[in-house]
């Protein structure tokens, strides 16, 4: 997954619309770059940007109908538009709220989302419904929110956390931070199948080094003992048939 812009209006410190274009000459030509600013400045606010626009909530609030501690003070709307491309696809996704009426002092109305895929030919919408676009990201990334958190946008304090931590406690703290302690339940649930596979093997080894093999001869004899058990069968079944055709007759 890779984001390609970010676009957001009144969320947090950042009031007002700002845009990032992260596929300009300055980003794709550096590997690597830095967000860097005082405290306040609004750092923060684009990783909720990205966040909000994806799963519609950040690490640190999931704003509702009721409640929206994001929304810049004194605004009336909020928004949050991210553009990515994964799976050789390029989609925008958004979300927003405002208050009624468009007034700072309006009731908040419940929070809107939208998913586009986006080609040569245009835009085509997805899904519109709040919820199904989260779903339709997640099955498109393949990342759920806790997930998205931990391996693309690692959470305030999170590796602070990891520095801080006991030895005996990093790799499980790694594992949560990068989400990959998937693999430790993958490995162990192989292993548990393994063990399982082994004792049934085991089992079916030892009731054949209890079997008796005969050998050829005495097979042999076996197989000409029950050929001649059904001669005598098949001349039987011939004299009756002969005793009921003359008691008959």
């Amino acid at each position: 997954m890779k984001i390609l812009s970010i676009r957001l209006q009144n969320i947090n410190s950042l009031k007002g619309q700002w845009f990032i274009d992260l596929t300009t000459p300055q980003f794709v030509n550096n590997g690597l770059f830095a967000i860097t600013g005082s405290t306040g400045a609004g750092k923060s606010t684009i990783y909720d940007a990205i966040c909000l626009a994806l799963y519609h909530e950040t690490p640190r609030i999931k704003p509702s109908q009721s409640d929206n501690d994001l929304m810049t003070r004194g605004t009336a709307e909020c928004f949050a538009e991210v553009e990515f491309y994964v799976n050789n696809n390029r989609y925008r996704a958004n979300w927003s709220q405002r208050r009624a009426k468009h007034s700072p002092g309006g009731k908040l109305q419940g929070p809107k989302a939208e998913l586009a895929l986006i080609d040569d030919k245009g835009e085509k919408v997805v899904e519109t419904h709040l919820s199904k676009v989260r779903k339709s990201i997640e099955d498109i990334t393949r990342l759920d929110f806790a997930r998205f958190t931990r391996s693309m946008m690692l959470a305030q304090g999170g590796f602070d956390a990891f520095l801080s931590a006991k030895e005996n406690e990093r790799a499980t703290l790694l594992e949560q931070l990068t989400g990959t302690e998937v693999y430790q339940q993958i490995s162990q649930t192989v292993y548990e199948h393994q063990k399982e596979h082994k004792a049934v093997v085991k089992s079916l080894t030892d009731k054949l080094e209890v079997i008796d093999f005969i050998e050829e001869e005495e097979k042999q004899r076996l197989v000409d003992a029950l050929k001649t058990q059904n001669e005598q069968v098949q001349r039987l079944k011939t004299q009756l048939k002969t005793i009921m055709k003359s008691n008959s007759g």
